[in-house]
This record gives structure tokens, C-alpha cells and sequence, in this order.
């Protein structure tokens, strides 16, 4: 996953200082250990941002502050001002979560650059860098992989540019499009495909950055 990708990729980036978007109940990143220091929301020390999460912010001791979406966006307005290089370790827009969706580091991605802060550095799906590390790590080609998810802009458009076949699961953040909200696994279910095509190329025009 993205998170893997970005702590191959993070050594090399410089500065040590990092404003650090993290996750608070869903399961924290330690950049701490991999040798950075998280700053909390202090921009002015900040050389770069890194969002693994959308829920707080990380502090030096590991702890993770929990923020309002409010305030991180007003924390990342001030790194775009400042040009902070920002690292996005997990591309996804939205994930599902229970019976909604919850935002996911992509979706602060491009609010960044709606800031006018540089472009972002995308670690994970679609990136050509999630697959090539991931195969790699596998010792397989592309042919003998198979990628599943949920996001027709990730996860399928990101195996197909990969030339790596691909398993969509049409209950996940493109349930409603599919008429599939609220099934259940093991359920069956009609989906009237003529119609989906083009509800789904919607939903993939809502989802890409």
C-alpha cells in the first residue's frame, strides 16, 4: 500500500521536519521511525507534509493530535503558502466506512493544490510506483498478479495501466452508483449493467483528482 511506498521513498526526501497528517483512531503511521520529526501543526519549522491519515496531526512523542477537517485545512493552507513540498502516502479520495464514506489523504491532496501549493507527490494507487514496488517486493511480473478493490479510478484504472488484471468489488465506495448499497455479502443482487456503465463512468468522473 501507500504507506509501504512511503517508507521506502521518504528517506530520500530532505528535511527532517514534517507536518504529519495522520491517522488518530483508525490506526497511526510512526514517522518518527523512520527517522523524521513530527512538528504537530507548527508550520513555520516545517520543511515538507506528509498525509497518511485526515483525522489530526502527529506530535514528536508519537502521539496523534485529533483536528476538525476545519482546522487541517487551515493548516495546510499555510503550508501551501509556505510552497511545502507535500507527500500524499495514500492517493484514495474516500474509503467506505460502516454505512458512509470517509475521507481519505487524496482528497487533501487536492485540496492542497486548490491552495496553491505545489503539485503533489502521490505514493500510492494509480501511481506506477505502488505496483512496481509491490511486484517487486513479490518477485512476480504483472501478468501473475491480480489486483482487487473497490475504486474504479485506483485500484482498476491503476492494474490496467499496470497491465495487471483486476477484480472490481461493486460494494464499496461505488455501492450507491450500482444499485448495491446495503447489501450484504453472500446477498444476491440485480444490477442493471446498461445503466451502470454510465452511472459507474460518472462516479469514476466524481472520484478522479
Amino acid at each position: 500500500g501507500g504507506g509501504e511506498v512511503a517508507e521506502a521513498v521518504l528517506p530520500g526526501v530532505r528535511g527532517r521536519k514534517v507536518v504529519h497528517v495522520n491517522w488518530a483512531e483508525r490506526g497511526g503511521i510512526r514517522i518518527d521511525e523512520m527517522g523524521f520529526e513530527a512538528v504537530g501543526g507548527d508550520v513555520e519549522v516545517a520543511d515538507f507534509v506528509v498525509a497518511h491519515g485526515t483525522e489530526g496531526f502527529s506530535n514528536a512523542d508519537g502521539t496523534v493530535e485529533r483536528k476538525s477537517m476545519e482546522t487541517i485545512d487551515e493548516v495546510l493552507r499555510e503550508c501551501a503558502r509556505r510552497k511545502l513540498p507535500f507527500v500524499c502516502a495514500n492517493p484514495d479520495l474516500v474509503t467506505v466506512n460502516g454505512p458512509s464514506l470517509h475521507v481519505m489523504p487524496g482528497t487533501l491532496a487536492q485540496t492542497y493544490q486548490s491552495f496553491g501549493g505545489p503539485t503533489p507527490i502521490l505514493l500510492g494507487k494509480p501511481s506506477a510506483i505502488a505496483y512496481t514496488t509491490a511486484l517487486a517486493y513479490l518477485g512476480i511480473a504483472p501478468p501473475e498478479a491480480l489486483a482487487v478493490g473497490d475504486s474504479l479510478h485506483h485500484d482498476i484504472k491503476g492494474a490496467a495501466d499496470a497491465g495487471i488484471d483486476a477484480v472490481f468489488v461493486g460494494g464499496g465506495i461505488h455501492a450507491a452508483k450500482l444499485g448495491l448499497e446495503g447489501v450484504r455479502v453472500g446477498e444476491e443482487a440485480e444490477v442493471e449493467w446498461g445503466v451502470s456503465e454510465e452511472r459507474l463512468a460518472e462516479g469514476m468522473e466524481e472520484e478522479a483528482p
